[in-house]
């Protein structure tokens, strides 16, 4: 028995190398069959599409700079960022190119802010237009809180590409949207056309401004990419690479495999990697294999993961990740940060700083107790409380929406997830309580319907207030919302009552009603 068992164990020592022989040659088979990944058809018209209308919008007579796939930051999406496939800056204005590759009939829609949407006819209807408006709003805030003195104008524009494509008639009236059906010849004709439509009547900015806009849409990047040498590519942004590759040195790398069949089966897998950095130098290396990719590709919400070796080349779609929070408030980044610095070490006690406005809590409830803001994009976040804001609680979600940037004082630091805050930006002229409070038994009396016999409204403001709006106007538009008199008034008159030193809003209702009175008498 035990030379039974001896002879087999002989036996698979001798096997192993085989068995290493037929690894080894099925490991480079498998390589190459990866490496020779082609394009997919859809990926290809996709992309043909947008570098043939890249091209178009580069010969246009007012263009300035025309950039490729920029990432626009957006606070209230998960990694922060929306794609642009062509933004074109002039000196009038910048418009920001959705290209749409659709054929057949296209059609409209209402979108739930009832504005009109087109799709394609055979599939669900999604959000085209309005992605492309959501992302010229972010934009126009980034450059309003960067740059104090920007006034300048931002489009969007869909461009259906392909030829294939049916629009109704509704949609060729559009002057967001440019239909190149049935024009291929004249398509950059049709296309500046559209682009001067939106530009009609504009005067132009300064150099200086123009170069700051598109210096700050250059720092935004684009996305990270894996190419294959069959042609195939896939975008999006790395979850994982070597830890030898540093984006903030390294532009692209080129990756290959060494040798052909017979090498690999005599010396085993071996990978040449090469590092092309952004000084223009080259820095090259060999590697095993086992090493993988991590990418989240685009509309992807898990990673994929990539075998190193499968690729023939890897590019780093900007240099360094953008912070999204100081892109908004224009700071300036410090000398002395380094790339591995603690995003919480720039925030201390009594800092007041900006941020953007993520979620209400509760979040089933009108009577919000606490507001989320984001501090540092996916790093940083902080809790305000609305104990202290002299808002009534309905009308809290509207003064601090989501997404919109506050001022916030920071109270408390117990983590990067748990940082008390206090709101201290008077948004729309919201007053916050005095952080003291008096004796009550101390205060005068205040009447429940007026200022009381201490006060009295001045007699300037009063009809300062009579002449700033016509309340009957508001009475009849919101005739059917009872409350919407109450709140379009407040959000009128309350910049001038916020200014009055001896204002209380409790008096607001004393006001309110000499208003109604007023508007009787007018009609």
């Amino acid at each position: 028995m035990s030379q039974n068992t001896s002879a087999i164990g002989d036996g698979m020592v001798l096997l192993k190398p085989f068995k290493e022989a037929r690894r080894r040659l099925q490991w480079f088979d498998r390589t190459s069959e990866k490496r020779r990944t082609p394009m997919t058809r859809l990926q290809r018209t996709s992309w043909d599409a947008e570098e043939r209308i890249f091209q178009a919008v580069k010969s246009h007579s007012l263009e300035y700079s025309t950039l490729e796939n920029i990432r626009i930051p957006d606070p209230s999406t998960k990694r922060g960022k929306k794609e642009v496939d062509v933004v074109l800056v002039t000196k009038s204005a910048i418009v920001l190119i959705e290209v749409k590759n659709w054929k057949g009939k296209i059609e409209t829609y209402e979108d739930e802010n009832g504005e009109t949407d087109i799709y394609q006819a055979d599939r669900s209807p999604k959000p085209v237009l309005s992605l492309i408006r959501r992302k010229c709003e972010v934009l126009k805030r980034m450059a309003a809180s960067r740059f104090s003195d920007f006034a300048g104008e931002v489009f969007p524009l869909v461009v259906l590409a392909n030829k294939g494509g049916e629009p109704n008639q509704k949609i060729n009236s559009m002057t967001s949207v440019c239909s190149l059906h049935g024009k291929p010849n004249r398509s950059g004709k049709e296309l500046h056309k559209a682009i001067n439509s939106l530009l009609e009547g504009l005067e132009p900015a300064e150099n200086n401004h123009i170069e700051r806009m598109v210096q700050m849409l250059k720092s935004f990047g684009t996305w990270d990419s894996i190419h294959f040498e069959g042609g195939g590519k896939e975008v999006g942004d790395f979850s994982r690479i070597p830890q030898e590759w540093d984006r903030f040195d390294v532009e692209s790398v080129d990756i290959e495999v060494i040798g052909g069949r017979l090498m690999t089966l005599i010396r085993g897998p071996k990978i040449s990697v090469t590092k092309n950095k952004r000084d223009g130098s080259h820095d090259s290396t060999t590697y095993e294999e086992g090493h993988e990719i991590g990418l989240y590709k685009a509309g992807d919400n898990e990673p994929t993961s990539i075998p190193l070796e499968n690729l023939s080349r890897v590019e780093f779609g900007y240099s360094s990740p953008v912070d999204w929070s100081r892109a908004l408030s224009g700071a300036k980044v410090r000398s002395g940060e380094s790339k591995g610095e603690n995003p919480l070490s720039r925030f201390k006690k009594g800092q007041v700083v900006t941020g953007t406005v993520l979620a209400h809590f509760p979040k089933d409830s009108d009577r919000v107790t606490g507001i989320l803001v984001e501090l540092v994009s996916n790093q940083v976040n902080g809790l305000a409380s609305t104990r202290r804001l002299d808002t009534s609680p309905e009308m809290i979600k509207f003064f601090y929406a989501v997404g919109k940037q506050i001022q916030v004082r920071i109270d408390r630091i117990r983590g990067r997830k748990k940082i008390d805050l206090t709101i201290v930006e008077d948004q729309y002229d919201a007053p916050t309580r005095p952080t003291h409070r008096r004796n009550r038994l101390s205060r005068p009396c205040r009447s429940a319907v007026g200022p009381g016999p201490d006060r009295q409204w001045p007699l300037p403001l009063l009809s300062t207030l009579s002449s700033s709006v016509d309340p009957s106007s508001h009475l009849t538009r919101h005739a059917g919302t009872p409350l919407q008199p109450y709140r379009s008034l407040l959000l009128l008159q309350r910049p001038l009552l916020g200014a009055h030193p001896r204002f209380h809003p409790r008096s607001f209702r004393f006001l309110f009603l000499q208003t109604l009175s007023s508007a009787s008498n007018l009609s």
